[in-house]
């Protein structure tokens, strides 16, 4: 071949390859015939060609590179976006944690506000619930109850009080009608027989002598139970039951106290002046109970062995 042609076919090649970029495969091609030629070719062109292909290979990699140098300079940007929308967001945060701290700050010194009137309320009340215990025991100081008294359809006041002169003439106590102030039937549902009477007496000292001979007659069993034949009521024969008046808040502390007494093994718990006491064995000393806080510590203590309980109303 002529050195002329030669290099014009060199020229002709480099040309072609520096301004279109060949694919892979176009390369490996190209190169597999390049090295079949440069087999034959002169030192110069061989070099020339190597030359051409650096060249190639060099721009391949600087596209590849600035491409990639691209790529990366647009993830920073977003990344930058990113954090700038995350300082926002944080500044926002931190405003609102601000305003949520200021109004727990608020709310807790109302709180605080509240529990200090709550508290004051709570004295108000229990000042006003001892009075009103105060009132009504005094209202009942002088009364008793007789339970378990069959109703009659017609009754007067005069009836009433001859049905306790007759119970009392059997405890052998004298009461005339000027000892009793009052006598009165309990309202409840007319299909109900029986019904409670309240007793009112003229004074406590009458009271507490009736209520002491009711526990002799019992203690000393005088007779029978005490029932409706004691009353002068012919025909019937039920048990009756007398006892102390109480209070709404000592009837509900009788009830609790009984509980307290079957389930700690105590063998009495009655009333007195409306009072409620309780007592482990014969002979030990007596419980005043006055709250049911008192009665939840008893409770608390350890439990003995539960022994027959003897309920009473009265002393």
């Amino acid at each position: 071949m002529d050195p002329s042609q030669l290099q014009h076919k060199i020229h002709f090649a480099s040309d072609s390859e520096i301004s279109k970029k060949p694919s892979t495969s176009e390369t490996t091609q190209t190169r597999s015939k390049r090295t079949k030629r440069l087999s034959d070719d002169q030192p110069g062109d061989v070099f020339s060609l190597f030359q051409t292909e650096m060249r190639e290979m060099l721009g391949s990699f600087m596209d590849k590179q600035n491409s990639r140098l691209d790529s990366l300079e647009k993830h920073i940007t977003e990344i930058k976006r990113q954090n700038e929308c995350i300082k926002s967001t944080n500044k926002e945060i931190e405003k609102s944690l601000g305003y949520i701290s200021d109004q727990v700050s608020d709310l807790q010194t109302k709180i605080k506000f509240l529990e200090e009137d709550r508290e004051k309320l709570m004295e108000s009340c229990n000042f006003l619930q001892n009075k009103i215990e105060i009132i009504e025991r005094n209202a009942i100081k002088s009364q008793i109850e007789v339970r378990c008294v069959p109703k009659r359809i017609t009754e007067t006041k005069r009836d009433l009080f001859s049905l306790i002169q007759k119970l009392s003439s059997h405890l052998n106590v004298e009461l005339n009608v000027c000892d009793l102030r009052d006598v009165q039937r309990i309202p409840n549902k007319r299909d109900q027989l029986n019904s409670t009477l309240i007793v009112e007496f003229s004074n406590t000292i009458i009271k507490s002598e009736f209520l002491s001979a009711i526990k002799n007659y019992r203690k000393n069993k005088m007779g029978p139970a005490l029932n409706t034949i004691h009353l002068g009521l012919l025909g019937y024969n039920k048990p009756i039951y007398v006892s102390d008046s109480l209070t709404s808040k000592t009837r509900k502390l009788f009830y609790l106290s009984r509980e307290a007494a079957k389930s700690k093994g105590y063998e009495f718990c009655w009333t007195a002046n409306d009072k409620v006491y309780m007592r482990k064995k014969e002979g030990q000393p007596y419980i005043l109970i006055q709250s049911e806080e008192q009665l939840a510590k008893l409770e608390s203590a350890p439990t003995s062995v539960s022994v027959p309980l003897n309920l009473q109303n009265n002393m």
